[in-house]
C-alpha cells in the first residue's frame, strides 16, 4: 500500500516537471515571438 502511495506521488513530480518544462519553454518561445513581431 504504501509503495502503491509512493508510486502515485512520483508520478505527480514527474508530470509537475513535465507541466513546468512546457510552460518554461513556452514562455521562452513566446517571448522570443513578440521580439520578432
Amino acid at each position: 500500500m504504501f509503495f502503491y502511495f509512493y508510486l502515485g506521488e512520483l508520478d505527480n513530480i514527474l508530470f509537475g516537471w513535465l507541466l513546468f518544462n512546457v510552460l518554461v519553454l513556452g514562455g521562452k518561445k513566446f517571448i522570443f515571438w513578440l521580439n520578432i513581431q
